[in-house]
């Protein structure tokens, strides 16, 4: 065998170690002849080189899990997508055609040119009202009641919420009835919720309304009342510029009272007062001859909210004892006039249940007897002011009873 022959086998040889070892294809060999024949050994299936490995040496290697996880079922049903509505999508359910819809109090709010006063007159009246001077008998009483209570009133028990105004502050109240909603000598004032009773005292004083009637539903407060009522009430018996005031304060639940009948104003400091009593009143006033109400409720609650057939006047700002808080009074007078009861139907039970009472002024039966006793004369008031007080100080007021210190035996 020649040596060029035995050259070709080993190089053959060499390259097919070579691609077995994976070290790289087989070099071609350089020069071959064409008459030479190479013999190379039987071929064995080729392997794929592997990747390096970041591990470090020793490590085990990790088989891949030829198992493969079962697939979860989807659900046959489609799920529905979530559309939030846009705002201009978004519309207001319909109002059934059975529900009435809110009162527009638009052209409430502001005030009426009535009885040939224009807003602007109305304002320069007020913005004028200041440095006025009550009359002597406002002053006397009002300083019988500071004597007594103070000027808050009680104490200072329950002011804030019974709406102790200033001397001055009610002065101007009082002219603002006087001159827009023609309060006089003639007039029915009632005070719903009087507390100490000073509104009622002051109108009794000025104007000297014919019937001064205070009701409050609080005991405590009414008996204090009482302890105002019997000395201004006895001074108009002895004191010559004390002038004879039909004047009456009782305690008593406005619930039980159908109309605001007979009273031609209606007056309430209703700070603090619940819808319920609101709603009560409006129906009482709605239902009455009534003719006037002074609030301290803005129009919005008074007409839009509880319905008072109502239209605004004019307002004004009040000073209250004791504190720098401030409110607003607002006055109001009936929509489209008075509607005398024998012109119309009447729901409520308002017969007049005394003999001596005017027959052609409606009253509810629960301001009956106190206007009956109003028109018999001072005298018939205090006896029943004094027999009320009589009757508070000899029931008495329970007394605690402390329990004796027992020892503990041991």
């Amino acid at each position: 065998m020649s040596k060029s022959l035995v050259a070709n086998r080993k190089a053959s040889a060499e390259d097919v170690v070579t691609v077995q070892n994976g070290r790289g294809a087989p070099k071609s060999p350089s020069k071959r002849s064409s008459s030479t024949i190479s013999v190379s050994p039987p071929s064995s299936p080729q392997k794929t080189p592997k990747k390096k490995s970041n591990d470090a040496p020793g490590t085990p290697t990790r088989k891949k899990s030829s198992l493969k996880h079962p697939s979860t079922p989807k659900s046959s049903k489609a799920k529905t997508p979530i559309v939030t509505p846009t705002k201009n999508q978004r519309k207001k359910p319909s109002t059934p055609k059975n529900v009435k819809k809110k009162l527009d109090v638009s052209a409430l709010i502001t005030p009426a040119e009535d009885e040939g006063y224009t807003k602007e007159e109305k304002e320069e009246f007020i913005a004028g009202l200041k440095n006025l001077k009550p009359l002597p008998s406002t002053v006397k009483s009002y300083g019988i009641v500071n004597k007594l209570t103070g000027k808050i009133g009680g104490n200072a028990e329950g002011g804030e919420i019974y709406g102790e105004q200033t001397i001055g502050s009610m002065q101007k109240v009082v002219e603002v009835m006087k001159k827009f909603q023609n309060l006089n000598s003639s007039s029915r004032f009632i005070d719903v919720g009087a507390g100490l009773g000073k509104p009622n005292i002051h109108v009794a004083c000025d104007p000297q309304v014919s019937f001064s009637y205070g009701i409050e539903i609080n005991v405590s407060r009414w008996h204090l009342s009482l302890s105002h009522l019997i000395p201004i009430l006895r001074s108009t018996l002895t004191d010559v510029d004390m002038p004879p005031q039909k004047l009456t304060l009782e305690q008593g639940d406005i619930f039980s009272a159908n109309t605001f009948d007979p009273f031609t104003h209606v007056y309430m400091f209703d700070i603090g007062m619940p819808d319920v009593i609101f709603d009560h009143m409006s129906k009482m006033f709605n239902e009455a001859e009534s003719e006037y109400l002074v609030s301290y409720q803005p129009p919005r609650r008074i007409v839009g909210k509880h319905g008072f057939k109502v239209e605004l006047i004019c307002q004004m700002g009040v000073k209250m004892h004791g504190s720098a808080e401030g409110h607003t009074g607002y006055f109001y007078k009936r929509l489209g006039g008075v509607v005398k009861k024998g012109n119309v139907k009447r729901s409520l039970n308002v017969a007049p249940t005394s003999t001596s009472l005017p027959s052609d002024i409606p009253c509810d039966p629960l301001f009956a007897p106190a206007w009956s006793s109003v028109l018999s004369g001072t005298e018939t008031v205090l006896e029943w002011a004094e027999e009320e007080q009589r009757k508070f100080h000899e029931s008495g007021r329970s007394q605690r009873v402390r329990k004796k210190n027992v020892p503990f035996n041991v």
